[in-house]
């Protein structure tokens, strides 16, 4: 199947004291390619571990019916947050032999996982600061620097 979405985050999800259920729709391989965030009362970001802090629950075919549920082993508390992405490792596992068979579901499972990959890439730049073309990150600092000081002063 194809990679029909471009969503690879889920939430955020708002603490109530008693959410643990944590629901997905983005495909992934396996459940430690799951990166789950919890964000405190205080703003401070933590990333959780697999079986430690959360299990998973893959649905069974993730090209008909991609995502799942991340269950916390503890619930978040009124203020917090949670969020969920994917971590999809930038590798290429297939190997083609020579005169091997034709499979064409591991020639799917490689293009889904560099689409994911790219979009993986796709949030990390959603979350960064970006300077504009033809600005070097010093002028752009400076640019913004002013314009701070001339807020607060």
């Amino acid at each position: 199947m194809s990679i029909a979405t471009t969503v690879r985050t889920a939430g955020p999800f708002a603490g109530t004291g008693s959410l643990v259920a944590l629901p997905f729709a983005f495909k992934v391989f396996t459940a430690s390619d799951l990166v789950v965030q919890r964000t405190n009362v205080a703003g401070d970001v933590a990333t959780l571990t697999l079986t430690t802090h959360y299990s998973v629950s893959l649905n069974a075919d993730q090209d008909t019916s991609p995502g799942g549920t991340v269950t916390l082993v503890t619930a978040l508390a009124v203020g917090e947050t949670a969020a969920l992405t994917s971590g999809v490792s930038a590798t290429q596992p297939l190997q083609l032999a020579s005169g091997g068979p034709f499979l064409p579901g591991q020639i799917e499972d490689a293009l889904d996982r560099a689409m994911i990959v790219v979009q993986q890439q796709g949030v990390l730049g959603e979350q960064t600061l970006r300077v504009p073309l033809g600005e070097t990150a010093r002028s752009e600092e400076r640019r913004v620097g002013k314009e701070c000081r001339s807020r607060w002063s």
